[in-house]
């Protein structure tokens, strides 16, 4: 439709302003399982290892050491496959792996948005919720990948509120884009990581 198009298109520019043109050009071809792992709710190459290693590291809010199992990645872009589903890639810089994870367009389009540094002239539902976390004097203290079930991803939000500290079921797309706004570290489980590839030329994507 022609809704479609122009999201397709807005989504297109903002990567392209997003500091992760590298990835988007060699992803193009991406191919989505038949048996994805997606977002709750065989591929072509992946990026190589020089161009993972080129891409420049966002700070988060939080510096301290890694909870204890738990690995710290990083957003290293939103790629279209060829059947032009999104998908956002998770890094691990140190051991140059990668965690693709299916997403809807929606969730492509704001996580993209905070990859660009861009703002909207209204604030977005996650901007939104990033504010309303901030007024009520809270804190997104970490995001973390928790499982993987019926080949859909599972996602917790840790927030801080003075000595409080809740735990919040979200979907991995949903806690990505608010971890980017609020500048929050994003963690996956030793459960998640058994998924991830080495990031190689000719590498291609693993159905799981």
């Amino acid at each position: 439709s022609r809704r479609d198009f122009v999201r397709a298109s807005a989504l297109g520019a903002l990567l392209a302003g997003a500091g992760t043109m590298p990835w988007w050009r060699q992803l193009m071809g991406l191919k989505r399982p038949k048996t994805k792992a997606s977002s709750r709710g065989a591929g072509d190459e992946l990026p190589t290892a020089q161009s993972l290693a080129s891409e420049p590291k966002r700070k988060s809010a939080e510096t301290d050491v890694n909870p204890s199992g738990l690995l710290k990645v990083e957003v290293g872009a939103v790629a279209t496959d060829q059947a032009g589903d999104q998908v956002v890639l998770l890094i691990d810089r140190k051991e140059k792996k990668i965690l693709p994870i299916w997403i809807g367009p929606a969730e492509a389009f704001a996580i993209a948005m905070a990859l660009s540094g861009k703002k909207p002239l209204r604030p977005l539902t996650h901007d939104l919720l990033n504010t309303v976390i901030k007024a009520l004097d809270g804190k997104v203290v970490r995001v973390i990948v928790v499982r993987m079930k019926e080949h859909t991803y599972y996602a917790n939000i840790v927030l801080k509120r003075g000595k409080q500290v809740k735990t919040i079921d979200a979907r991995p797309s949903d806690s990505i884009a608010l971890a980017l706004r609020a500048k929050a570290p994003i963690y996956l489980t030793p459960e998640v990581q058994q998924f991830m590839e080495p990031v190689t030329p000719k590498r291609r994507l693993k159905r799981t």
